[in-house]
């Protein structure tokens, strides 16, 4: 049901949606947080969707949980920026 949550939050977000499969996603990284290299259990958009981002797997990738809530709605340049 993930794909319909981030269809809904898109929408919300007045962002583009594109279906992608997280399963995809979670394989081409290894299951690993692109961030720190964790095992991932979740997505990430890249550029937060209330920010100008689409829901679409070029934009999602996967991160741990701890990455994934400190990044938050932060763009990648803020977020490095804060360390």
């Amino acid at each position: 049901m993930a794909r319909y949550r981030s269809k809904d939050r898109a929408r919300r977000y007045g962002a583009d949606h594109e279906p992608y499969s997280r399963a995809a996603v979670f394989e081409r990284w290894g299951s690993c947080c692109c961030y720190c290299d964790r095992e991932a259990t979740t997505l990430d958009h890249v550029a937060p969707l209330g920010f100008g981002g689409h829901d679409e797997e070029r934009n999602v990738v996967p991160a741990c949980q701890p990455c994934n809530s400190s990044k938050g709605r932060k763009t990648l340049a803020e977020w490095v920026a804060k360390w």
